[in-house]
């Protein structure tokens, strides 16, 4: 894989390749498999339903599958989402925001495992 086109989409492969101990293979299946995951789908069920509980359980879920391969990004603004629909702690429009950041750093973790695959 392309460690420089993971960077680029938020995605700190040498801290990834630490966490795995140096298992250059299991850190690179570990991203591939995040490719087969339906989170983002059951996110946008979750959110056109105004399922705040559902919805905070596929955020978590993707917080700590990012968290643990070093997804920065993607981490990041899932620990956002999952703070605002826990407990209700933000507005709709906060919600609405940080679930437009969220769809947009998901898609760029997948689109960028997919190019540094090639």
């Amino acid at each position: 894989m392309n460690a420089d086109v993971l960077k680029a989409s938020g995605i700190d492969y040498d801290a990834g390749l630490a966490r795995f101990v140096n298992d250059k293979e299991l850190y690179e299946a570990v991203l591939q498999a995040f490719l087969n995951e339906d989170c983002l789908q059951r996110a946008e069920t979750a959110y056109a339903a105004h399922d705040n509980q559902a919805l905070f359980k596929v955020a978590h879920e993707v917080k700590g599958c990012s968290g643990n391969a070093d997804m920065k990004r993607l981490y990041d603004v899932s620990s956002r989402l999952v703070e605002l629909v826990r407990h209700m702690e933000g507005s709709q429009e906060e919600i609405d925001q940080a679930y437009t950041v969220f769809v947009k750093a998901y898609n760029e973790a997948v689109e960028g495992i997919r190019k540094a695959m090639e």
